[in-house]
């Protein structure tokens, strides 16, 4: 992870926000600072996280918070199959295989779906950080409705 992150910051010049997929984790995770595996206490190569170190405390059932990332592995899933079942004989070894992996990651994301995930999350972080059945106006002035981390309507999701 560390060097991922690392390797964002080169590229975006932008801090990053790390999301664990389980609630509980994050309640009691410091996620202000990530270390090098092999220099774990050395600031030099610590990671800040989350815009200057902020902690999001998540509702207790967040799972279409990571939207963006399931539906592409999702698509890629569906894409990776389908090439597997029509033409199988061309995938013999694993090398040939992880080229199909590796090619399908780099060359036919879903940019546009990417994006209508990311747009809708701001609404999705108020709906499920709202208390449930408690109405609030969101940024279009449209009435909206809690869930208290509980799943969203489909609308929201």
């Amino acid at each position: 992870m560390y060097h991922i992150l690392k390797n964002w910051q080169a590229k975006t010049n932008d801090a990053c926000l790390l999301s664990f997929d389980n609630a509980k984790i994050q309640a009691t995770a410091d996620l202000t600072t990530l270390y090098d595996p092999l220099h774990p206490n050395d600031p030099e190569y610590a990671i800040q996280l989350a815009g200057l170190g902020k902690k999001l405390d998540l509702p207790a059932y967040s799972h279409d918070l990571n939207r963006p990332i399931e539906h592409i592995f999702g698509t890629m899933k569906h894409r990776i199959r389908e090439e597997l079942y029509t033409k199988s004989w061309k995938y013999k070894n694993a090398t040939k295989l992880q080229t199909l992996v590796w090619e399908q990651f780099h060359n036919n994301l879903p940019a546009t779906q990417v994006q209508e995930d990311i747009k809708g999350l701001p609404l999705l972080w108020d709906v499920l950080r709202t208390p449930a059945g408690v109405t609030f106006l969101d940024a279009n002035d449209k009435v909206a409705v809690g869930t208290g981390g509980d799943w969203p309507n489909a609308e929201y999701r």
